[in-house]
């Protein structure tokens, strides 16, 4: 496995967020490069075009979409509207890590520990995920299954009040434990993967591209990378939820508002969701006082600036 990460971004602008994920992964593994690929052009963003002048580790790199698809690839690309960059990237990160090797990261993570020296070859991680969620994004949810949807979003309601009111105090997280076992199931999530360049994996990824439809709702994304691997699990290892996705996402909230939140000791990521926390993400700036708060998210983000501040002082005295 190469000591690389590789991540995406499309469109004008660039969240603070973001650069705070692309410094978490520097941090986190001071041995690896990582790789910003854009599709479009650099964002003129202040803070990103810092850490790229002041981090010799980070590079940028423009997509060259016609060299990186093939055309079977690229007819599939293609139907995607310009404007769903979420739906692009489930395709493109595939494609840059059959050409590159190394680790995709969404930029809506935190790497925590170095994911390059695992030993393991290809790699892709487990989520806990509410059992009937690919139906309904499916449109196929059946009457039978309503009872079960009801309880879920009963315990999802009574969890996130608990974060937003009591910030965990209540402990409705591990209260309905027993309930969330029965309504939840594990699947593949493809916000972080791994593989050595040319690998089987992003091989057999790349030949279910042709066979989804890219109407629906992460078929190009989580559920290609579920099936591919339920067809052939020893295309990857598997990681268990604790160790990439130790929060499921429909928790994410925790990471924000939870006081009690305690990450697992194999927890290697933190995957906060962008899409579930959009106008909260798109708020945050350099030096906002959340900062200082003791969550999870606002501490490694915390923790993430102040090393961007002391390693570009030590760049800058260099």
């Amino acid at each position: 496995m190469p000591k690389r990460y590789l991540t995406i971004w499309s469109g004008p602008t660039f969240p603070y967020p973001a650069t705070l994920s692309l410094a978490s992964a520097l941090a986190a593994d001071p041995d690896a490069v990582v790789e910003l690929h854009i599709s479009g052009p650099l964002p003129d963003d202040p803070n990103l075009r810092h850490l790229l002048r002041t981090q010799p580790r980070l590079t940028w790199h423009p997509i060259d979409e016609e060299s990186l698809l093939s055309p079977t690839v690229r007819r599939v690309y293609d139907l995607i509207p310009y404007g769903k960059h979420a739906a692009r990237s489930n395709v493109l990160r595939i494609a840059l890590l059959h050409e590159r090797g190394g680790v995709y990261l969404d930029l809506d993570t935190f790497l925590l520990e170095p994911l390059t020296n695992l030993g393991v070859g290809a790699f892709a991680g487990l989520e806990r995920v509410w059992a009937s969620d690919r139906q309904r994004v499916g449109g196929r949810l059946p009457i039978t299954a309503w009872p079960a949807t009801a309880a879920w979003g009963v315990a999802w309601f009574a969890k996130r009040m608990d974060t937003m009111g009591l910030h965990g105090r209540a402990r409705m997280s591990q209260r309905l434990h027993g309930i969330d076992s029965m309504l939840h199931t594990e699947q593949m999530n493809n916000a972080v993967l791994g593989a050595p360049a040319g690998s089987a994996f992003t091989e057999a990824l790349l030949a279910g591209v042709s066979r989804r439809s890219p109407t629906i709702r992460y078929e190009l994304g989580p559920n290609l990378v579920h099936d591919t691997l339920a067809a052939n699990p020893r295309l990857a290892t598997i990681m268990p939820p604790n160790v990439l996705y130790a929060v499921p996402p429909g928790e994410s909230h925790r990471f924000f508002d939870d006081r009690l939140l305690e990450l697992p000791a194999t927890a290697k990521v933190v995957h906060y969701v962008n899409s579930n926390h959009r106008k909260l993400l798109a708020s945050i700036h350099p030096g906002d006082p959340r900062l200082a708060r003791p969550e999870v998210f606002w501490s490694l983000a915390s923790r993430t600036e102040e090393w961007i501040r002391s390693t570009s002082l030590a760049e800058a005295i260099a």
